[in-house]
């Protein structure tokens, strides 16, 4: 007899102990959903006066900017005259730079800026420009080289680019808008100034968070090709 209540005694404490698992297990509060945040690939672009994002950007080894000093294009001061076409890279009006670059290296090196690399001003009063195209640079050995380089405007309402203006080179954009508007100009010549202020309409527009418009779409597609 002592044997059975023993065991009627233990059946009944394990089932207390599984209803009050249970109990605890149905009262356990829900895990919380993991909040991802995407990163604002305006920064910077348009009205935002945030620091421009994407993807980063390095000179190759052994590669400088002088100085580590980037200005606005001064003809009287940067050693590549705006009359000299073989040192005149990218294709914009509005932000125009004296990029000075130094080859620490005994061998030419080669340097690609890519197509929407930002370049940052360091005032925020005054636009941060835009290269729409991909560049391809050699710079012979042990060589100092100067570039005329001219960007887009990526803030319609800032201060145009003179030549006091101090610039850092920063990220290439991801921004999904700019890429595509850049796909877009990619086989155009942008060489005279209406081109130009095509592209540059169109680029303002997307900034702004805005799409292109069927006109804006049909002034690039009638820009001349390279």
């Amino acid at each position: 007899m002592n044997k059975l209540t023993q065991l009627f005694t233990g059946l009944v404490c394990v089932t207390l102990l599984l209803a009050a698992c249970s109990k605890r297990i149905e009262k356990a509060s829900p895990a919380p959903e993991e909040t991802i945040t995407l990163p604002n690939t305006k920064a910077g672009l348009g009205a935002s006066a945030e620091v421009p994002v994407g993807a980063d950007y390095k000179l190759p080894k052994g590669v400088s900017v002088v100085r580590n000093e980037i200005k606005g294009y001064d003809y009287r001061s940067c050693e590549c005259q705006a009359s000299q076409e073989h040192c005149a890279i990218g294709a914009g009006e509005l932000v125009r730079l004296c990029l000075r670059l130094r080859n620490h290296t005994a061998a030419p090196a080669t340097v690609t800026l890519p197509a929407g690399l930002i370049f940052i001003s360091e005032n925020k009063a005054t636009q941060n420009g835009l290269l729409a195209r991909s560049e391809t640079l050699t710079i012979p050995a042990g060589a100092t080289v100067a570039y005329n380089l001219s960007l887009f405007c990526l803030n319609a309402d800032r201060k145009v680019t003179v030549s006091g203006d101090r610039y850092r080179i920063g990220p290439v954009t991801r921004d999904a808008d700019l890429v595509t508007v850049m796909l877009t100009l990619g086989e155009k010549a942008l060489a005279d100034e209406h081109s130009k202020a095509v592209a540059q309409e169109a680029i303002w527009e997307v900034t702004k968070g805005n799409v292109l418009t069927a006109a804006q779409h049909s002034r690039i597609a009638q820009l001349p090709h390279r």
